[in-house]
């Protein structure tokens, strides 16, 4: 009688583990950017919401924006932090968002700058740029991407 033979050969079993290898390789470097990407658009926009509330209302009854944390009635720059974020300081009328604690080695000490913009048509009205020396732009949020 002959037996039926069922199951892989090694052959077959190695060609899988290299196929699933060359998958992994190309997949955990883009998940690294992913990372990247989302820790500094996700958790540094979000916190730096308060801190343009608060520079909005210094403006408001102002007319010109807060030179430090202090002067908008925030927390030190170091009370101001998250996962991604060492600090969040305003540095006349400036928010520089410091990325570290939990960042990557690649966004550790890297700086974010949100600068708000008055439009000399209407004064009430602010928009906010966003820039950065030492950030790729690939990973930095849209609106922060300088124009191709």
């Amino acid at each position: 009688m002959d037996k039926i033979k069922s199951g892989f050969t090694l052959i077959e079993l190695t060609v899988v583990i290299s196929i699933i290898g060359i998958l992994a390789s190309v997949a955990i470097p883009a998940y690294q950017d992913y990372l990247l990407k989302a820790s500094i658009s996700s958790e540094a926009m979000l916190l730096s919401i308060n801190v343009k509330k608060a520079m909005l209302d210094y403006y408001a009854y102002r007319g010109k924006f807060p030179i430090n944390n202090k002067a908008a009635g925030l927390p030190e720059p170091r009370f101001l932090q998250g996962n991604y974020v060492a600090k969040i300081e305003i540095i006349n009328g400036t928010i520089h968002i410091a990325l570290g604690n939990n960042c990557n080695a690649d966004c550790v000490g890297k700086t974010l700058v949100i600068q708000p913009e008055v439009m000399t048509d209407y004064p009430t009205h602010v928009s906010w740029s966003c820039q950065s020396d030492n950030i790729a732009p690939k990973y930095l949020p849209k609106f922060c991407r300088p124009p191709i």
